[in-house]
């Protein structure tokens, strides 16, 4: 088995990976690189979701998606920092 904190760990560095992931496909948006994605509308499930207007682009859906990660993030920091021992602990 693998600790709690582990695994916490674990899943705090992914999503600090996919928030530099998704920052370095905006940068290459921006600089050219993806030229079709800023112009292709972004998915209806998209734009449901982060309620996004009629025409938002794939691009600020990235930028929305690439938010959602680091509150994410920023929440595993916060419950890292928990001592207390989880709700579900000892129950059958």
């Amino acid at each position: 088995m693998v600790s709690p904190k582990t695994c916490h760990r674990f899943v705090e560095f992914l999503e600090e990976e996919a928030v530099k992931t998704y920052t370095y496909l905006l940068e290459d948006m921006e600089h050219g690189h993806l030229d079709e994605w800023c112009t292709l509308t972004a998915p209806l499930i998209g734009r449901s979701y982060y309620d996004l207007p009629d025409d938002a682009k794939v691009y600020d859906m990235i930028k929305c998606i690439r938010v959602d990660e680091a509150s994410h993030n920023d929440m595993k920091h916060v419950f890292d920092q928990k001592r207390t021992v989880h709700r579900f602990v000892g129950l059958q």
